[in-house]
């Protein structure tokens, strides 16, 4: 499975001028993704990883200015592109391997930010701007694009780009794109946003490496909750009933159980509240044995 060191591995600096400007990761052989507004204001791109440095070209194919998304196609550097998931589910733990205009100084390989995403989602926006410079890409559009918060007391400027990884799954679920507080302080969350990786997927089909097995939980989650707010409780369960094989999306199977005790069936209620209660356990011992072996191997 996808670890956090091979996001490490595909993150790169996005440097202009000698200058950092931003964070981007590789999502298919010789491309990586980042946030427009880091290069707009650029008249060379560059990317930056393990101190060397490499000419970037703008790829008008499969960027979107509107959705502040933009691919850069990487001479000299070919990394292995990042396992996206199809889509991105709120209320679960997150990291991001970046780099933040504070930290860059002392983390110059990068550092892990980490943070859980709001259950709703919200816009983020941006007002346009203008720039003397004559390339392409140096157009900046007015931005509002449908997001996740994401609370974390580490994230910063300079983070816009980074990639959103699920440890969980083992994939990339969004790309990080804005912060709304600066210098909060220790004990502050900075809210951050988060482009959801279904959306960076659909909006121009950009050839993502997609893990073609998994299935679009978060459309049969928002199904099942639709049908059980309108009372089709038959046909609730029916969606949940789709996705409660995976051990993420424990939350399913406690929708599931709400849905059969509100048709009276209190045993097969009870035995879904049995199954969540089993994977929210099952989730903190797999942490509890990853942060074990890790100070076992610390040892040796």
């Amino acid at each position: 499975m996808q670890t956090m060191d091979d996001v490490k591995k595909s993150t790169v600096k996005i440097v202009g001028d000698g200058q950092f400007c931003g964070t981007g990761f590789f999502y298919k052989r010789g491309y990586c993704i980042t946030c427009h507004h880091v290069i707009w204001t650029l008249d060379k791109i560059q990317v930056e990883h393990e101190n060397q440095t490499y000419d970037a070209e703008w790829s008008q194919d499969y960027s979107s200015m509107d959705f502040d998304i933009a691919v850069l196609k990487i001479n000299g550097l070919d990394l292995p592109p990042l396992r996206c998931a199809k889509e991105t589910t709120p209320s679960l733990p997150v990291s991001a391997w970046g780099y933040t205009s504070a930290s860059v100084g002392k983390f110059q390989v990068g550092k892990v930010f980490s943070g859980e995403l709001e259950t709703t989602k919200t816009w983020y926006t941006s007002e346009s701007a203008q720039t003397n410079l004559q390339n392409p890409w140096n157009l900046r559009p007015a931005i509002k694009v449908e997001a996740y918060q994401l609370s974390s007391k580490t994230a910063g400027p300079g983070l816009s780009g980074a990639p959103i990884f699920e440890p969980n799954r083992g994939k990339i679920v969004g790309m990080f794109v804005g912060i709304l507080a600066v210098d909060a302080g220790p004990d502050i969350s900075n809210e951050g946003y988060v482009i959801p990786i279904e959306l960076i997927i659909d909006y121009k089909k950009p050839n993502i490496y997609v893990d073609s097995t998994e299935i679009n939980v978060k459309s049969h989650l928002d199904d099942g909750n639709r049908f059980f707010e309108s009372k089709k409780f038959f046909q609730a369960i029916e969606q949940y009933a789709l996705i409660t094989n995976n051990e993420n999306y424990n939350n399913a199977w406690f929708n599931m159980g709400k849905a059969y005790l509100s048709q009276n069936q209190t045993r097969l209620a009870l035995q879904c509240f049995e199954i969540h209660q089993n994977i929210l356990k099952f989730i903190t011992k797999q942490h509890e044995n990853k942060s074990l072996l890790g100070k076992v191997l610390e040892g040796n």
